[in-house]
């Protein structure tokens, strides 16, 4: 038996609003990536007098009687209140009745499209205004932390992941990771990081010793100042140690990705050595610092957040 057809929809309801009217209607956060059109094609339509109808055609939903949310449009609006296109004194909308239910679903799928389309430190903002993560470092504002999250969550870059395994095949979820990771964040935040010491390894570090341990934040907060000691025999604290390994990186020779690796290793070794303390024989040093396998720090810290089975993490 084939299945009954559903009913034909019904034809929405046509408003005339002025232009000033349907800037005040509310902006669901998927509204800003509505519109895929580009710019040239805007300008197309407008310079052609017979499309003016479609140009300021848009959607609207209505949730209630007095309540209507922005479907698309975004990009035009963009394009009106920057100037660069003439408004319209009129806006024609059509207007679509949702249930909550249905405008929840509709926007959730919204809203994950629109991250999935965006560069990475894009995605990483618009999940850091999701979550109400408001950072001021210009480190960590800009979002620039993907493959610091990759290296602090997985041991490296998402390039050099064996998309075979069951633990790597998945990309990491940056919600979740930044959702697992929000505290530590907030803390390097309020150090107002200086983003030539915190690159991609260090910061992937930072982020791993902090979440095992709350208190190494004093240990990026020195780093942080540039506050290395060398001591009268000319040893280096764990700190200067650091400091000297970032400095001696700057004109190596050496790939990016192992770049980060061994400064992510190298920090986590400098703060474990400073967490020795100063009367250890181990504290200070002659050379620069050694690597470590920072891997079993990865787990621990996973098993003490709890998402060590996370596959997607």
């Amino acid at each position: 038996m084939k299945p009954e057809k559903s009913a034909p929809a019904l034809p929405p309801e046509r408003l005339i609003l002025p232009y000033e009217q349907w800037l005040t209607i509310t902006e669901p956060d998927y509204f800003a990536q509505t519109d895929s059109s580009s710019e040239a094609h805007w300008r197309a339509v407008q310079a052609s007098s017979a499309l003016n109808a479609y140009l300021n055609t848009v959607s609207l939903i209505r949730l209630g009687p007095d309540q209507l949310i922005k479907l698309n449009g975004g990009r035009r609006k963009q394009l009106w209140t920057s100037g660069a296109l003439e408004p319209p004194l009129f806006i024609a909308a059509d207007v679509y009745t949702l249930t909550p239910d249905e405008f929840a679903t509709l926007s959730k799928r919204l809203y994950t499209e629109q991250l999935e389309n965006l560069p990475p430190h894009e995605m990483v903002v618009a999940v850091y205004k999701e979550l109400g993560l408001n950072l001021s470092s210009e480190r960590l504002n800009k979002g620039f932390i993907t493959e610091a999250l990759n290296i602090a969550l997985r041991g490296k870059p998402r390039a050099q992941q064996d998309k075979r395994s069951i633990r790597e095949k998945q990309d990491i979820n940056i919600t979740k990771a930044i959702g697992a990771l929000q505290e530590e964040l907030l803390a390097l935040d309020g150090l107002n990081l200086k983003p030539d010491i915190f690159v991609t390894g260090v910061l992937a570090a930072a982020l791993l010793m902090v979440a095992l341990d709350k208190d190494n934040i004093g240990f990026f907060r020195r780093l942080n100042n540039l506050d290395g000691q060398v001591s009268d025999e000319g040893l280096l604290d764990p700190l200067e140690a650091l400091l000297s390994v970032l400095d001696s990186y700057k004109g190596k020779r050496i790939t990016q990705v192992r770049l980060q690796l061994e400064l992510c290793g190298k920090t986590v070794k400098a703060v474990l050595l400073w967490n020795q303390g100063r009367d250890s024989t181990k504290y200070w040093t002659k050379n620069t610092l050694r690597l470590i396998d920072y891997l079993p720090y990865i787990r621990e810290m996973k098993r003490k957040k709890g998402i060590h089975e996370a596959n997607d993490l």
